[in-house]
């Protein structure tokens, strides 16, 4: 064989490890990937951290749904995007919030992001998806009008689950390949 079973071993639990600490490191502070376009930075400005929050989180197809993007300088253009599509457009009043509203597309029942992006921010309003109900269908919210209200905080990080998943998968590998070498050293 071409590896012996311990360098395969070591191999696969240093992958594992590397995954592991990976996921346990800190997003570094500064440019970040923006899955809405562009790029993300720190900045000092007022926008650097705006709110953007949805008037209830349940909506049926062909309804309005409103919100308000706060934090922001007076003046600042904000797009409003439905699952990654502009629905709307606003400008920042004296106050730096602007309200926003639109109609829900013929999409399928399911779970949308609201997504306010300016030009240094992007920033999922409500801090998670809109559900959109099938025409017909009523909300089911405790609100006013059968409606939650929305948070004000954003939705930060990322789904760690399919990665952790990953990183005990090598390591039960790793584990499995070095009890099974035990084994076939003790059989000769």
């Amino acid at each position: 064989m071409f590896f012996e079973h311990h360098t395969v071993r070591r191999l696969l639990m240093m992958v594992g490890l590397l995954v592991a600490l990976g996921l346990a490191m800190p997003t570094v502070a500064g440019a970040q990937d923006d899955p809405y376009g562009g790029t993300s930075t720190s900045t000092t400005q007022p926008d650097a951290n705006p709110v953007c929050t949805l008037d209830g989180t349940e909506v049926q197809v062909g309804a309005s749904a409103s919100g308000t993007v706060a934090g922001l300088e007076v003046g600042a253009e904000v797009e409003i995007r439905f699952d990654g599509d502009v629905v709307d457009q606003v400008v920042a009043d004296d106050s730096g919030s602007a309200a926003f509203s639109f109609a829900v597309p013929d999409v399928a029942a399911g779970t949308y992001e609201v997504v306010a992006v300016g030009a240094t921010f992007s920033v999922i309003c409500g801090g998670e998806p809109l559900t959109v109900l099938a025409a017909g269908a009523g909300p089911t919210g405790s609100g006013p009008g059968g409606q939650d209200g929305g948070s004000s905080l954003a939705r930060t990080g990322a789904d760690l689950a399919p990665l952790l998943a990953l990183a005990a998968a090598l390591i039960a590998l790793g584990v499995y390949l070095r009890r099974r070498s035990r084994h076939s050293r003790l059989a000769y």
